[in-house]
Formats: C-alpha cells, sequence, structure tokens
C-alpha cells in the first residue's frame, strides 16, 4: 500500500489488523497529549522498520497514530497472517520452571516492560525497567551478545517487548505465567 505525505496509516483508537513494514518512506509515531487537544511526536520510523504489532499481539486498540511524512510504501499483513506467519517466528516464550533461580540473573537480563511507577512498586530483583514504549529507541544501546526475559503483570507488554527485540536480532523470550 502506498500512503501520501500526511495521511493516518493507522489511527490511535482503532482495532488492529494489519501488521506494516515500511518499504520505502518515513512514518511519524504520534501520540496523543494527555489533554486530548493535540499529538506528541514519540518516533520516526525509516525504511525496513515496522509498527502495528503492539495491537495485534495484545488485542488491543491502537495506541497510536501512525502518519506518513513523506510518500510511503508499506508491506501490510493481515493480522491472521501476522499471527500464523511473524509472530509464531518473533514470540518465543519462557516459564518460571525453565528457569534456575540461582543462575537467571547470570544467565539473562531481565527485562520490566511495565511503566515506571508500576516498576517502582513491585518487580522481579534485578530486573531492569524498559517501558514498553520505549524499548524501540533503548534498542540501541542494549548489548547484543546478551539474552533477554522480558515481563509484565499480564503477559501483554513482555510479548510485544521481547517480540520487538527478537525482531531487531537480540535473543529475547517473554516471561509467562
Amino acid at each position: 500500500k502506498t500512503y501520501p505525505a500526511g495521511e493516518n496509516i493507522i489511527t490511535q483508537g482503532e482495532k488492529g489488523d494489519y501488521y506494516y513494514i515500511i518499504r520505502s518512506g518515513r512514518v511519524s509515531v504520534l501520540k496523543k497529549e494527555k489533554d486530548g487537544k493535540g499529538h506528541d511526536q514519540v518516533a520516526v520510523l525509516d525504511d525496513g522498520e515496522a509498527f502495528g504489532e503492539e495491537a495485534l499481539i495484545r488485542d488491543d486498540p491502537r495506541n497510536a497514530t501512525c502518519q506518513a511524512i513523506d510518500e510511503t510504501s508499506v508491506l501490510a499483513l493481515s493480522k491472521k497472517d501476522f499471527d500464523r506467519i511473524v509472530k509464531s517466528e518473533f514470540l518465543e516464550n519462557i516459564f518460571p520452571e525453565d528457569i534456575s533461580i540461582n543462575t537467571y540473573l547470570d544467565d539473562f537480563v531481565v527485562i520490566d516492560a511495565r511503566v515506571t511507577a508500576e516498576y517502582e512498586e513491585e518487580h522481579i530483583a534485578g530486573a531492569i525497567n524498559i517501558p514498553l514504549e520505549a524499548l524501540r529507541e533503548e534498542c540501541a544501546v542494549l548489548d547484543r551478545s546478551k539474552r533477554y526475559i522480558t515481563y509484565c503483570l499480564n503477559d501483554s507488554r513482555g510479548m510485544v517487548a521481547a517480540f520487538l527485540l527478537r525482531n531487531r536480532g537480540f535473543s529475547a523470550k517473554c516471561l509467562r505465567g
């Protein structure tokens, strides 16, 4: 699909139905301001980058508007095909019984994908807090030689975090349960 500059590809609040990969162009990721009157630009995505996975994985409404900055061509994958092809390839789970409590900190970097206030209230000992909204930017400073476990309270943000990391070439699993 091709979108002219200024056109919304996805709109915050809508149901997620497609996953997008930018073939050419640039996309601005916009979130509504708390007062609901305007938008804050939280990211700019370029050729080869993808978006739209969070609503598909979590089965939630879109949490941001993605708007073409330039004329932008995207590859669009339906939710059904995303679940069958992409999600299964880029989402790997790990369960507490699969982790030795004595060695997990030596073997993994544990990322709490919740917002900071939730992390500060309680978290897994040794976990670092990288809220899901900041993870795309934080990937640039993470060590690709490490293995990561992501989590949140109900698995949904943890699953998206693991997906994003794996999609960018990291070894990552989502802690379930």
